[in-house]
């Protein structure tokens, strides 16, 4: 896997996250077999492309997170996700907690610890 393949892979990724992407497209649009493709991507980045996509759209969820007057399920469905729940169980398996907690800690933060 070249990096300029990467580089394609990377961009195809950010400008379809809100659609769902099979291997066959992320494949496709570096001229790779799917098969290739897994094997390859898995082996320049050390994570499977499904990770990847996943991983992507949990960060483009937690900045949208933040925009003021959009709902969860707005975000889940901008960012590729199939329902709120599923960004939700999502969120809480890859960070440890909720959209709505992540956008809490985002409004409250914890306070910090005196050294004293």
């Amino acid at each position: 896997m070249t990096d300029t393949r990467l580089k394609r892979v990377e961009e195809f990724v950010e400008d379809h996250l809100a659609r769902q992407m099979s291997m066959s497209d992320l494949a496709a649009c570096v001229d790779l077999s799917a098969g290739f493709f897994n094997r390859a991507f898995k082996g320049a980045t050390g994570k499977t492309p499904h990770d990847y996509v996943v991983e992507r759209r949990v960060a483009r969820a937690r900045k949208l997170l933040g925009a003021p007057h959009s709902t969860l399920s707005q975000v889940a469905y901008a960012c590729g996700f199939s329902s709120h729940a599923h960004m939700s169980s999502t969120f809480k398996k890859r960070l440890g907690v909720t959209p709505t907690q992540f956008m809490m800690r985002q409004v409250y933060p914890a306070p910090a610890r005196s050294t004293v």
